[in-house]
């Protein structure tokens, strides 16, 4: 499928839950999410080349919050929260959230514009799952709608990533959890990351999918700038990972040392995660997708006014394309 058919189409996948979630994981579940030559497990969850992967630190490090998260509400009995996956992928976020045993508790949506990803996510029949760019139609969901919301290593990829924040605060609840997770540079190196590598790739003919550079600072601003959000923390999930120090990922005192080393200098880190909890009775600001712009690296929206009708219309359209992904 071209990229021009994804932003015309959104599919919504939804399979009923075959019988009661019981919590517990099957062998067929556990299939890898690729395809692997180990047979060590990341964190428990999903096979890996390492034992404590410092890559996938980032989901272990998201449901230990939406864990804490959970614990805060003190739900009732029979009650769930909805949880929303901005970049859902093969579904990782239920993986590591299941590995704590609350799984049960959450009803799972997931957006995604690559539809075949959408069709291998891990236990689809768990998922509402819509097939769709958030960035050309916003997020197809209703107002307040969501308890947690992941935006896992979405946002660089984006021309307008403050479009899609001020969407994650129109759909999550006054009071509700934000995790957003991107790589990140020192203040030196984002120079050369901004400007050097895009010419490199240039002369060399490459095209890169990060559009967006970040630092520590500038992504908490974005987070932040418009009121709708309170940063509650932020950290790094890896200081020092692959390459000559892969082999120390199978060691858990390496795992906990770039724990720690993220939290007390997660300026140096090259990926963060910003916590974030939704503030209550901050003023929206609906922009028209199409003709917002963004220089590169600039965080600043320009353009603010919308046309609320014509984007509610926009995301509230379907063109269901012929796929091979059972839809109902």
């Amino acid at each position: 499928m071209t990229h021009g058919s994804i932003l015309e189409s959104e599919v919504q996948l939804q399979v009923s839950a075959r019988g009661k979630y019981d919590g517990q994981s099957s062998a067929a579940s556990r299939e890898p999410i690729t395809s692997l030559n180990s047979t060590k497990t990341a964190f428990g969850v999903e096979p890996a080349t390492r034992t404590y992967r410092l890559r996938l630190a980032r989901y272990q490090t998201m449901a230990e919050e939406v864990v804490a998260f959970m614990r805060e509400q003190r739900l009732k009995k029979d009650a769930k929260l909805n949880l929303l996956d901005i970049g859902s992928g093969k579904g990782r976020s239920m993986r590591y959230i299941e590995g704590f045993g609350v799984s049960g508790l959450i009803t799972f949506f997931g957006i995604d514009k690559n539809l075949e990803t959408l069709a291998g996510v891990y236990r689809s029949e768990r998922w509402i799952l819509k097939h769709c760019d958030v960035e050309a139609r916003g997020i197809p969901f209703d107002t307040a709608m969501f308890d947690i919301v992941i935006c896992e290593q979405v946002l660089e990829h984006l021309t307008n990533p403050g479009w899609v924040v001020e969407e994650i605060a129109r759909v999550l609840r006054p009071g509700g959890l934000l995790i957003v997770g991107t790589p990140t540079y020192v203040p030196g190196l984002v120079l050369v990351r901004r400007y050097v590598v895009p010419l490199f790739r240039r002369l060399v003919r490459r095209n890169g999918n990060h559009l967006q550079v970040f630092t520590y600072w500038s992504l908490r601003e974005l987070i932040g700038e418009n009121g709708h959000f309170s940063v509650r923390r932020t950290k790094g999930v890896r200081i020092a990972s692959g390459g000559p120090f892969s082999l120390l990922e199978d060691y858990y005192w390496w795992y906990k040392l770039n724990r720690i080393l993220g939290r007390l200098m997660p300026w140096l880190c090259p990926e963060i995660q910003v916590v974030a909890r939704r503030q209550a009775a901050t003023v929206l600001r609906y922009c028209d997708p199409q003709t917002r712009l963004r220089s590169p690296g600039n965080t600043e929206l320009r353009n603010t006014e919308l046309r609320k009708p014509e984007l509610d219309r926009r995301r509230n359209s379907r063109t269901l394309p012929a796929t091979g992904v059972s839809i109902q």
